[in-house]
């Protein structure tokens, strides 16, 4: 259903993915066990996610996620619920927020092939696709994320996370052909395909960002 809007958009979103490099180098570290608290910081600060936190509170988030990262190197896509629960409950035991973006991201740096992150404007796509696609709407209804402190326990977290990722994942699987299709035209080399859905998604659900729909393969 959404095939034209990928073949239009597929080389701006991989435009935007390459010009983060800080994620490709966060990637690495994990993967190398080089990471610092330092490199830690620097990418939350540019993903916004330290708002509102304290100066020596992040620095024991880093500290934390290293070890989490370390401990947790390689796992497989059935563990995600698992790893999910596990990071989102070490980050809300230091500071009581959400975290929900957060830890996706996060857990998206150890293993950036299986992870989908999560994004408002994805989740704004999901919520009216849902409503238009038949294998969609077999899912759960998409819905806001638990927000009330009552309802901030991690497990509830994971199961609303756990079905945006398995919506994500489900229009991933209809459209892998033609993402790699489009890849393998593209000058330019971006790995994680799953990670181009996601932008397409968030470029979708974006208002501020400019789209094209047409049948023309936008590659460089």
């Amino acid at each position: 259903m959404i095939q034209q809007f990928i073949k239009s958009n597929f080389h701006e979103a991989v435009k935007i993915q390459t010009s983060f490099g800080h994620d490709q180098q966060m990637v690495d570290a994990v993967q190398n066990e080089a990471l610092t608290a330092e490199m830690v910081k620097d990418w939350m600060r540019n993903y916004g996610l330290f708002q509102g936190i304290q100066k020596d509170v992040r620095e024991k988030i880093a500290n934390e996620f290293i070890t989490f990262a370390t401990n947790n190197k390689t796992f497989e896509e059935n563990e995600i619920p698992d790893k999910f629960q596990n990071l989102h409950e070490i980050l809300k035991s230091i500071e009581n927020i959400k975290w929900l973006s957060a830890t996706s991201k996060l857990l998206w740096c150890i293993n950036p092939k299986e992870v989908v992150i999560y994004d408002a404007f994805v989740e704004r796509s999901i919520l009216i696709l849902q409503c238009l696609d038949e294998d969609l709407a077999k899912f759960p209804r998409i819905n806001t994320p638990p927000k009330a402190r009552k309802d901030f326990e991690s497990q509830n977290m994971t199961k609303y996370y756990m079905n945006y990722q398995n919506l994500v994942k489900s229009l991933y699987e209809r459209n892998k052909d033609v993402i790699q299709d489009l890849k393998l035209k593209s000058t330019i080399n971006y790995q994680y395909d799953l990670r181009v859905l996601d932008k397409l998604l968030w470029i979708m659900g974006n208002f501020k960002e400019k789209f094209v729909l047409n049948k023309i393969e936008c590659l460089p």
